[in-house]
């Protein structure tokens, strides 16, 4: 029988309170997660079979609010911050929705790797709420021991230049 293999995404939340932003200032906030728990019912063939590699979160996995004025231009950048042994699966990211707002928003349609280094995923002008994010990881196998597992994610934005 196999171990059940938990795996945790944890998203560094921003500060819930937060001054006004003053001109030209934008601000990120994330909420959610994700709680993947592998067992058994993930051997490709039963007993004595391989897991399968890759997993998806819900598409809804995690929310994120931008707060800005409607002319300032911003784009977003996450890392994984590495826990544990992982070094063997990969860890992606993609937007699945443009939230609402007057503002605009490009870009992390398709799922991009995360690394230990920031990584641009989106961009955009103006305010946006409830922009969705939805995670794949994959290198999952049988090999990984059993136990809690742990990725972090942390966001940031920053103000740009784009038009």
């Amino acid at each position: 029988m196999i171990k059940k293999l938990l795996l945790f995404f944890i998203l560094l939340y921003s500060i819930l309170f937060t001054p006004p932003l003053q001109a030209d200032e934008v601000e990120i906030f994330t909420s959610g997660g994700w709680f993947l728990t592998i067992g058994e019912t993930d051997l490709i063939f039963g007993a004595g079979s391989n897991l399968k590699s890759t997993y998806l979160s819900p598409p809804d996995a995690t929310l994120v609010d931008i707060k800005c004025e409607k002319k300032t231009s911003w784009s977003v950048y996450a890392r994984k911050l590495q826990t544990q042994d992982l070094n063997d699966l990969e860890i992606f990211v993609r937007r699945t929705s443009d939230g609402e707002g007057k503002g605009s928003i490009e870009g992390g349609e398709y799922f991009i790797p995360l690394r230990e280094s920031y990584t641009e995923l989106f961009w955009g002008i103006g305010e946006r709420i409830g922009i969705t994010l939805q995670y794949k990881i994959t290198g999952i196998s049988i090999n990984l021991s059993p136990g809690t597992k742990n990725f972090h994610i942390n966001f940031i934005v920053e103000k740009t230049n784009k038009p």
